[in-house]
This record gives structure tokens, sequence and C-alpha cells, in this order.
């Protein structure tokens, strides 16, 4: 409508009106037309309904802080991960495990855990599955002594220990299927150990 409206100005004045009606109305037939060309993507057509948002990709982590005043020390772990209650340790498995600060577990797979943990004696590096010994690593500013921890039949985790004020934080990472983490978690495992801080 407004085209037909800025036509017909546009052409009347080869009719009856002098050369300034003829500028006014060429103007006039610009004005509508930029106006046309800045309202068309605001302006849906009618009938049609408005495209769907994209959802963020698939894959796409946001992360948590996690922060323990106790022992000195947080990091950052995705949110598809949820703490959840700490199981009650008994026996030989409580004086090795120590001081149990955290159990993470997939919000979509709850067979996929990290657990955080502090053992009350001296740093001190155990060998782990086939008496392998820990292998030194340099995370960032840390030194994490990594290895794979577990037997065929509970299943395999892979173990970061850290010498943490004299004492050894554990991060262990798995089984993710019942036998060993999954590739996804190993991608995962640098990563978030490089988030590590003390204080």
């Amino acid at each position: 409508m407004l085209l037909k409206l800025a036509r017909g100005i546009l052409h009347a004045p080869f009719q009856r009106f002098s050369p300034f009606a003829f500028r006014v109305g060429l103007m006039f037939a610009r004005a509508m037309f930029t106006w046309a060309l800045v309202l068309a993507p605001v302006v849906s057509p009618r009938g049609q309904s408005p495209a769907p948002k994209p959802h963020a990709p698939a894959g796409r982590l946001h992360w948590q802080k996690y922060v323990n005043f106790q022992h000195g020390f947080s990091f950052w772990y995705p949110d598809v991960y949820k703490p959840v209650p700490l199981p009650p340790l008994k026996g030989e498995v409580s004086n090795y495990a120590g001081d149990s600060v955290l159990l993470l577990r997939r919000w979509d797979n709850p067979h996929a855990t990290i657990w955080v943990g502090v053992s009350p004696d001296p740093f001190h590096l155990y060998p782990g599955a086939g008496d392998l010994m820990p292998t030194r690593q340099m995370v960032r500013h840390h030194v994490f002594y990594s290895g794979v921890g577990g037997s065929m039949g509970v299943g395999f985790t892979d173990f970061y220990d850290l010498n943490l004020k004299g004492k050894t934080l554990m991060f262990v990472f798995g089984p993710d299927d019942g036998v060993n983490p999954n590739e996804e978690t190993k991608q995962l495992e640098p990563k978030l150990l490089k988030t590590f801080r003390t204080f």
C-alpha cells in the first residue's frame, strides 16, 4: 500500500505537478522505501510463526565452583554433575579414604562419579592397579600423580593425588559404565584439574 501511494506521488508530477512537486514526491518515495526496508525484518508477515530460537549446542557445559574452606582449596566442575550425600565408609575403606569431602554424580548417568577426599595421613603415594606407581603430571602450577585404581571386580577408576599441605588430596573419576571411565570423562579430567586452586 505504501509503495502504491509512493508510486502515485512519483508518477503524478509528470501529469500535473511542477518540477518542485516532482522532487518532493521523489523524496517521499525514497523515504517510504527506506522505511519499508527497515521495518521488513522486524515485522513478521501475517500467518507465519516466528522462527524457533536455536538452543545452546549440545555438549556445552556450564561450570559450578566448589570451595572447601577446611582444607583450603577450590575447583570448578560441570553442571551435568551434582553433589550427592556421601555414603558412610566403614572398616578398612574408611581408614584408606580418610576425609571424604565431596561426591559428584552425573544427573544422566548415576554410575559416573567424581569423588574427592583428603587422607588424614602424611602425603604418601601408593601403587594403583597392577602395582604401578602413579605418574607425575604438572597441571598449571600443581603437581598431580595420576594412575588407574580398582580391579575387575569393582571396576577401574582414574585417580589424581596431590600433596595438599602435607596431606594427600585425591580426585577419583569413574567408573562410568561399571568398568572404566568413558572417553567423555577422560577428556573432562584435565579440564577440571586446571581449575584447581589452593588458598
